[in-house]
C-alpha cells in the first residue's frame, strides 16, 4: 500500500485531511488504513470511524464493503501528539480500492483536501486525549461529501516511515443511533461556562513538542464566551452512551452553537451539568453563518447529558448520539431480580463502549488500554462475545511495540500510548504476566504467550535491581498503584509494599506455570514465605515495611485491600482470617471504615474470594450494594464507588463473568480439554437464563425452582467441577 499525506501539512499538529474517491461501486471492498484516527463516508452518510489501534510503525487494514454506488470520503485527523489514546507517529493516509477482486484505485488516486474550517490552534480535550472540537464559519461539508471539494487541493507525499501491517478485518463496531430526550429550556448567561483552571493546566509539558500546543491559541474559549447568552435546551440519553453527536443547526443569522455534555449529573430532578466535572473540556463549539448545517462530530465522546447553547436565530433538530459500541456481544441475561437484571445491563453496556479495537479504561475521558484493568475486562468478553479477540490485539500490541520514554525492560502502564511524562506503574507490568496467563487458558495460544516471553523475562531481570536481602521488592520506581483508596497513600506504598510483593509472587507463579520455569516457581514460594514471615501481624496483612536504622520494621498501616491481595496472590492464613473479613466487610458500614477498599481491584477481588468460597448469596448483596446504584444513574459502571472520576470503567464489566460462575455455574470454557466447565454449586434462589455463544457455539444455561439445565445440543463436552 502507498502511504501518503498533505505535503504542505507535514510536521504540523491537529491537522484534519479528507480523501475523496469519487467513482466506488456497489460491491467494491475499500482496504483502509489511516492515523491517528479517521471517519469514512458513502455519499454523505457516516459508515465507519478507525482505527484500530496498535503501536507506531504498524497498523491494522479495515475492509469495508462498499453497500452503493457513489462517492467515498475518509476524514483524517493527523493530531501527531503524545497521549494516552494512540501511540504517536506521524500521520498518514492508505487505501486499496478492489471490484471483483482486481485493484481498481489507491492512495494517489484519492482526491486530498485540507478541512479549514476545524480550527487546528486550541486546547486539549484532557490531558489524556487529543485537541478539543472548534469549527468556524468558513466551509461547509455537505458538498464534499457529493464528490465537490470546496477545499484548496492538497498535493500528497510519500510517508518517510515505514508501515507494518498487522492483517486485515471488519469493522465491528455497532453504530445504532441514540435519540435524545428534551428536559428543558431557558436562556442562560454563559459565564456558567467560564472555565475553571484544569489539574493539568501547569503542566511542565504543556507548551512543549511532546505535550501540548503553545497557549497562543487560534481559539480562546474563555474569550469567545465572555459578556454573550444563549439559549439553553438540555437533553438526556436513557443511559450513558459512547458516540458520534450529530445535529442538524438552521440560523437567521451568523451565531453559534456549543454543545456541553457530562455522563452524570448531581440530581436527576434537575440535571444541571457541572462544566468540566470530570477535568476535560467536554464541549464543542460551532460556529455558524445564515443557513443550514448539518453537524457530527469528529471524536467520539461519552455522555448522558446533553446541553445545547444557541445563540439567537439559532435553531437545533435532528439530535442523535450516533453509538460507537461494540457490535459482538451475543450474550444474554434475564433473571426474576430486577436488580442484578439492571447490573447485568450496565455491564454489558460499559463492556460494549470500552471494547472495540482494545481494551479501554474509559470511553470519554482517556480511551486509554490500561494494564490492570485489561485483566478483568478480558474475563467479560469470554462471556460477553464467547471469544477473545479483542484481547488477543491489546496483548498483540505489547509484542510489536516498543517505548522510549520509561526504564529499558519495564512495560507501559497503558498501551497504545506515549507517555511524555515518562511515568510507569510497575504493579501493572505484573498484572499483564497474570493476564497472559488467564489468556492463554482461554485460548489456548500458546504462540503468542510464546512470543512474549522476552517481555515478560525481561520485565523480571528490571525487578531483580529492587529485590532486598529477603527477595523482597522495596523502593520501587515512578507511580506504585494498588488503589484508589488509603492503600495507595504515600505513606502506604514507601518502602517495602506489601500488595505490590504479593502480585510479584503471582507473577512469578504465572510465569512458571506459562513456560515451565520451576527456578521461577521457586523464588515465588520464597517471596510468599518472606511476606507471610514479616507482612502478617497474626490477625491481618499490614501494608507496608520501611528501613529504621537500617533494618525493616512493619508498620501500623492497614488497608482492606491488602487483605484481598493476600488471597487471590495465595497467601490466604486460613479459615479465621477469612471469617474476619468476611464479617467486617461485609455490610453497609464497612464502606466508611478509614480503610475500606474501593472499586479497581478492591471490591473485584471481594466479589472473586466470595465466589470462590461458595458464599452466592452473600455475593449477591455485596454486587447490589456496590453497583445497584450506579446502574440506576447512569446505566453503567464505575470507576470509583463515588461518582468522582469516570462513571463507565471498562473493568467494572466483570461483573457479567461474576454473575455467569455465582448464579449458574459457569465458569467457561476450557479450549485444552476441550470442554465446558462447570461448578457444581449455583444459586437456587432466583431463578435466571443465560443465552451465550461459546466459540460461535450457542449454549443456554437456565435455573428454574432451584433446578439448573444445560442446553449446549451435542457440539460440546460439559464438565463439572
Amino acid at each position: 500500500m502507498n502511504f501518503v499525506w498533505a505535503e504542505s501539512k507535514r510536521g504540523q499538529k491537529n491537522v484534519t485531511l479528507a480523501f475523496s474517491y469519487k467513482k466506488a461501486e456497489k460491491e467494491d471492498i475499500l482496504r483502509l488504513a489511516a492515523g491517528d484516527f479517521y471517519r469514512v463516508f458513502l455519499n454523505g452518510e457516516f459508515i465507519s470511524f478507525g482505527p484500530s489501534r496498535t503501536a507506531a510503525g504498524y497498523c491494522r487494514l479495515r475492509e469495508i464493503k462498499i453497500e452503493q454506488d457513489g462517492v467515498i470520503v475518509v476524514e483524517v485527523a493527523g493530531y501527531d501528539t503524545a497521549c494516552y489514546s494512540n501511540d504517536k507517529y506521524p500521520p498518514f493516509f492508505a487505501a486499496e480500492l478492489y471490484r471483483g477482486g482486481k485493484l481498481v484505485a489507491s492512495s494517489s488516486d484519492f482526491s486530498c483536501a485540507y478541512l479549514n474550517d476545524r480550527a487546528q490552534k486550541v486546547d486539549r480535550y484532557s490531558y489524556q486525549r487529543n485537541y478539543i472540537e472548534v469549527y468556524k464559519k468558513s466551509g461547509e461539508r455537505d458538498e464534499l461529501y457529493k464528490g465537490n471539494c470546496l477545499y484548496p487541493i492538497e498535493k500528497t507525499e510519500k510517508v518517510d516511515f515505514s508501515v507494518s501491517l498487522l492483517g486485515s478485518g471488519e469493522d465491528t463496531a455497532s453504530y445504532k443511533p441514540y435519540d435524545f430526550a428534551f428536559i428543558s429550556e431557558k436562556l442562560s448567561e454563559l459565564s456558567e461556562l467560564t472555565p475553571s483552571k484544569l489539574w493539568w493546566s501547569d503542566c511542565a509539558d504543556q507548551g512543549k513538542a511532546e505535550g501540548f500546543l503553545s497557549k497562543e491559541y487560534e481559539f480562546d474559549f474563555a474569550s469567545f464566551i465572555k459578556g454573550k447568552s444563549a439559549v439553553r435546551k438540555t437533553y438526556m440519553l436513557n443511559a450513558a452512551h459512547t458516540g458520534f453527536i450529530k445535529a442538524s443547526f438552521t440560523a437567521e443569522k451568523d451565531g453559534f452553537a456549543i454543545l456541553v455534555f457530562d455522563e452524570y449529573v448531581p440530581s436527576e430532578s434537575n440535571p444541571e451539568i457541572s462544566f468540566q466535572r470530570t477535568q476535560c473540556n467536554d464541549y464543542i463549539v460551532v460556529e455558524l453563518k445564515k443557513g443550514k448545517r448539518n453537524f457530527l462530530s469528529f471524536e467520539p465522546y461519552e455522555l448522558k447529558y446533553l446541553c445545547v447553547y444557541l445563540s439567537d436565530g439559532v435553531t437545533v433538530s435532528a439530535l442523535e448520539l450516533i453509538a460507537l459500541e461494540n457490535g459482538e456481544i451475543s450474550a444474554k441475561f434475564t433473571s426474576s431480580d430486577k436488580e442484578l437484571n439492571a447490573i447485568f445491563e450496565a455491564a454489558v453496556n460499559t463492556f460494549g463502549q470500552n471494547a472495540l479495537d482494545i481494551f479501554m479504561d474509559c470511553p470519554g475521558r482517556e480511551r486509554a488500554g490500561w494494564l490492570c484493568d485489561s485483566f478483568f475486562t478480558a474475563r467479560a468478553e469470554a462471556v460477553l462475545c464467547g471469544k477473545s479477540d479483542i484481547e488477543k490485539r491489546f496483548l498483540e500490541n505489547y509484542l510489536v511495540g516498543s517505548w522510549r520514554e520509561i526504564p529499558e525492560k519495564m512495560l507501559p502502564m497503558c498501551f497504545p500510548s506515549e507517555l511524555y511524562e515518562k511515568v510507569f506503574i510497575p504493579n501493572w507490568a505484573m498484572w499483564f504476566v497474570a493476564e497472559l496467563e488467564d489468556f492463554s487458558v482461554r485460548t489456548g495460544d500458546f504462540d503468542l504467550t510464546e512470543a512474549l516471553k522476552k517481555k515478560v523475562y525481561a520485565v523480571f531481570e528490571y525487578f531483580k535491581n529492587f529485590e532486598n536481602e529477603y527477595g523482597l521488592l522495596e523502593d520501587l520506581e515512578s507511580w506504585i498503584f494498588v488503589e484508589w483508596s488509603v492503600a495507595n497513600d504515600a505513606s502506604h506504598v514507601c518502602g517495602v509494599n506489601i500488595p505490590s510483593n504479593m502480585m510479584y509472587a503471582k507473577a512469578l507463579d504465572c510465569a512458571a506455570r506459562l513456560y515451565n520455569d520451576e527456578s521461577l516457581a521457586l523464588k515465588a514460594s520464597k517471596v510468599r514465605e518472606a511476606i507471610v514471615e514479616l507482612g502478617f501481624d497474626g490477625k491481618v496483612f499490614r501494608d507496608n515495611l520501611v528501613r529504621k536504622n537500617g533494618k525493616l520494621v512493619l508498620t501500623d498501616n492497614y488497608s482492606e485491600t491488602c487483605q484481598y491481595y493476600a488471597i487471590f496472590c495465595g497467601m490466604s492464613q486460613g479459615e479465621e482470617f477469612e471469617k474476619f473479613l468476611l464479617e467486617k466487610y461485609g455490610d453497609e458500614d464497612a464502606a466508611n471504615l478509614p480503610e475500606a477498599s474501593n472499586m479497581l481491584t478492591g471490591h473485584c477481588l471481594r466479589l472473586m474470594w466470595l465466589l470462590e468460597r461458595g458464599y452466592r448469596k452473600q455475593f449477591i448483596t455485596e454486587a447490589k450494594r456496590v453497583f445497584l446504584d450506579m446502574a440506576q444513574r447512569t446505566g453503567t459502571l464505575w470507576e470509583n464507588d463515588k461518582p468522582t472520576a469516570s462513571c463507565n470503567h471498562g473493568f467494572t464489566s466483570v461483573f457479567v463473568a461474576f454473575a455467569a460462575e455465582g448464579l449458574l455455574g459457569y465458569k467457561g470454557y476450557d479450549v485444552r480439554a476441550k470442554k465446558l466447565i462447570f461448578s457444581n454449586e449455583y444459586y437456587r434462589g432466583i431463578d435466571c437464563t443465560l443465552k451465550l455463544f461459546v466459540n460461535g457455539k450457542s449454549l443456554a444455561i437456565e435455573i428454574k425452582n432451584g433446578e439448573r439445565t444445560i442446553n449446549n445440543g451435542t457440539d460440546y463436552q460439559s464438565e463439572t467441577l
